[in-house]
């Protein structure tokens, strides 16, 4: 059953288990590696919800549901926002200037219209 792999590298993250076959250190490496970048991804996820969006007042609802799209697809426009929330554009926008506001996104254009915006800290990670 070990079809060709030396170990088995097994690491714990929180209750969960990760098991991964290792042929050589650098398997193992890039393993650990994966899961390092794993629990930064989930600490700046839960950071986020609680410091930043849940103090969005109104917004939070929304803006929670939006938030976790951000992980799928992390640069956005006005129109993606629109698409993922079936808000109206003008709620879209509010709701990307309140994430501007709390340093979830970053505008990356520069224009006035056809903005692009990314979820920095997160793509930044890799």
């Amino acid at each position: 059953m070990n079809k060709g792999y030396g170990k088995r590298l097994k690491v714990k993250y929180g209750n969960t288990y990760f098991t991964f076959g290792v042929k050589s250190k650098i398997w193992k490496s890039t393993a650990e590696k994966a899961v390092a970048t794993l629990k930064k991804i989930t600490d700046l996820k839960a950071t986020i919800e609680k410091e930043r969006i849940l103090l969005m007042g109104k917004r939070s609802k929304q803006g929670l549901e939006f938030f976790h799209q951000l992980f799928k697809n992390p640069v956005v426009t006005s129109q993606d926002v629109q698409r993922m929330t079936g808000l109206s554009p003008k709620a879209a926008n509010d709701l990307i200037r309140a994430f501007i506001e709390q340093k979830i996104l970053l505008e990356t254009t520069g224009y006035q219209r056809n903005r692009v915006f990314v979820f920095d800290e997160y793509v930044r990670m890799f």
